[in-house]
């Protein structure tokens, strides 16, 4: 649905391809940390099982546990923005509250 809607729109605007954008990446970046699960169940498949660790043996975050909180954090961050964009929520929260503002000015 959102590649039609973007296709259907301009291909030169910007604006219908960031959320798409974003979406995507969030999607990606969401999920490096499920291939990390995924490939540390099988044993690393090409990774040495020890290197795709979450934590330390002294209960510290290993860099690959920091690189996949971090990718899974930024990527939900970009999936709530490119959805917040495509579906314009900015606008739809504006309008709530002018109309809120109109009708207490009309109250008052």
């Amino acid at each position: 649905y959102l590649i039609w809607q973007v296709g259907s729109t301009t291909v030169r605007s910007s604006k219908s391809w960031a959320p798409l954008i974003l979406i995507v990446l969030g999607s990606l970046l969401v999920l490096v940390d499920t291939s990390r699960h995924v490939l540390l169940d099988h044993g690393g498949v090409i990774f040495d099982r020890r290197s795709l660790l979450m934590y330390t043996p002294t209960h510290d975050l290993s860099p690959v546990g920091r690189l996949c909180q971090l990718a899974t954090i930024i990527g939900l961050v970009f999936l709530l923005v490119g959805l917040a964009l495509f579906f314009d929520l900015y606008m739809m929260i504006r309008s709530c509250f002018q109309e809120r503002q109109q009708l207490a000015q009309h109250a008052g």
